[in-house]
């Protein structure tokens, strides 16, 4: 760094002045810990497990029915409610379907198209549940899908069932 006399020689006030090359190595040394920052976020991000829902207290609770209706009525609404949030939800089983070695149970009414789908989770044993049987599932709401033919379907993942 070179240094630069300001002012008379008596009072001879000496400051750093950065030429190019110091300027350009703070430029770089600055890039390179941003980078490092953000990479160190990434990787942290990559190795995030997934909130075990079981722990967690739920944000909403709420029938089958009831949630339906709130998100036919008012999408947007619902979306920006229940988006990402943890919700217990209580109904009767409609359907138990497999697929490979995951579950899905679908609460709702029979007669009516529309449907919660309630993605159970890999560490949890549906035992001898069966249709018709009233049930409690907590998971986390990640979509709805809005049909006006076959029925509105409300998706929650990452589900376990409560045996209360």
């Amino acid at each position: 760094m070179k240094l630069k006399i300001i002012g008379n020689k008596k009072d001879s006030m000496v400051t750093a002045i950065p030429g190019k090359r110091e300027k350009v190595f703070m430029m770089i040394a600055g890039f390179a810990l941003l980078i490092f920052f953000i990479a160190l976020y990434v990787l942290n991000e990559y190795n995030r497990k997934p909130v075990n829902v079981s722990y967690v207290k739920p944000d909403f609770e709420v029938t089958d029915s009831a949630l339906i209706a709130e998100f036919e009525n008012s999408e947007k609404l619902a979306m920006k409610k229940y988006s990402g949030k943890i919700i217990l939800i209580k109904g009767i089983i409609r359907k138990i379907a497999k697929n490979g070695s995951t579950y899905t149970i679908n609460l709702g009414n029979p007669l009516s198209g529309s449907s919660v789908h309630c993605l159970i989770d890999s560490t949890q044993d549906i035992g001898n549940w069966s249709e018709g049987r009233y049930i409690a599932c907590k998971g986390v709401f990640v979509d709805f899908n809005r049909d006006e033919l076959l029925g509105s379907d409300i998706i929650l993942n990452r589900c376990i069932l409560n045996y209360k």
